[in-house]
């Protein structure tokens, strides 16, 4: 945008298919005479499919067209009528937790608060770092390469298990992505932010082991002529502040499933002492539909964990909950001698 407009924005304020949807519904359907479409919250999500791929050109404005004339409708149409736009700001709120929309100010003391509340897509960690306590991250982030719009039909389900050791932590963590598109293949570059010092140790696709290799980055050499592009999968592996991010591309196809699989070394130190906390930050990838995530902690048998009524007969605890925001799971342990 700065490029082209020799401007610099002030602010910029990105909305998923989700709000649009949400706020047609509160408004009403919507008249496009340009096209000769009615836009309601059932069918916005093809028109856009639709209007993306019949126009699909180099340089086609299509979408970004499209886009502004039913911002513009919803706008006239919400301040046409208090009720409805009172209902459109009662939404907001949650809207902004569950990250379907994100808001980037140049200013950085008015960006902090954003940033405080989970409102922007920044991974800065800003947890009080305690003393015997482990501090996990996981952020899963999925970018769609291909050119269409399947993350409509895309459902996902996370399965995250860590064992804490005396040696350190190991994670598994499975992402188990269903295309439930009839046309589309879901070809997605993943990114995968953990704590800085993580090793991957090994990753499955369809439980089938992958031979891995490191990513082919520099362009001069993927757009060489003859250049044979590998049979492995190849993984990007980066550290950016206090994270460690792994990367690499996978294609669910259309109406399949596909489970994928990470282990790694974590690279959360740990220090077991008679009194341990376990700290984990989840982060909830921006635009993403709600989601089950199951997250097990498994720990040494001769502790146990104290607080927040975890029972368990075996030395770990299993948390299942509805994905739709960022969110904490602390646990403590205490040493059993000491317990008793």
């Amino acid at each position: 945008y700065s490029l082209e407009t020799k401007k610099v924005p002030n602010a910029i304020i990105a909305i998923n298919l989700d709000v649009l949807e949400k706020i047609i519904k509160i408004v009403g359907p919507i008249e496009i005479p340009e096209y000769k479409i009615r836009v309601d919250s059932k069918n916005i999500g093809s028109v856009m499919q639709d209007t993306i791929q019949q126009n699909n050109f180099p340089g086609s404005t299509a979408k970004k067209d499209l886009l502004l004339k039913i911002l513009n409708q919803l706008v006239l149409k919400s301040h046409s009528d208090k009720a409805k736009s009172f209902e459109v700001i009662k939404l907001l709120p949650s809207l902004l937790e569950e990250k379907n929309i994100l808001i980037s100010f140049d200013n950085e003391s008015l960006q902090k608060v954003f940033r405080a509340n989970g409102y922007s897509s920044n991974l800065t960690d800003l947890r009080e770092r305690k003393k015997n306590t482990s501090h996990d991250f996981l952020y899963v982030n999925e970018a769609n390469i291909g050119v269409n719009k399947v993350n409509e039909f895309v459902k996902r389900e996370i399965k995250y298990d860590a064992t804490v050791t005396p040696e350190g932590i190991k994670s598994n963590l499975q992402i188990i992505l269903n295309n439930e598109s009839t046309k589309d293949n879901y070809k997605t570059y993943m990114q995968i932010a953990v704590p800085k010092g993580s090793k991957i140790e090994g990753i499955k696709i369809n439980n089938i082991a992958q031979k891995i290799s490191p990513a082919i980055t520099d362009q001069r050499v993927y757009e060489a002529r003859g250049f044979s592009e590998p049979t492995t999968l190849e993984v990007e592996e980066y550290d950016i502040k206090s994270n460690t991010i792994f990367a690499f591309i996978v294609t669910i196809a259309k109406s399949q499933k596909s489970l994928i699989e990470i282990s790694y070394s974590n690279g959360a130190e740990v220090s077991l002492s008679t009194i341990f906390g376990y700290s984990l930050k989840y982060i909830k990838q921006p635009g993403t539909s709600p989601y089950n995530s199951t997250t097990s902690i498994y720990f040494p048998e001769n502790y146990s964990p104290n607080g927040k009524n975890y029972k368990s007969k075996s030395n770990h605890i299993s948390e299942t909950k509805e994905i739709t925001k960022d969110f904490d799971l602390n646990l403590e342990l205490i040493e059993n001698s000491t317990k008793n």
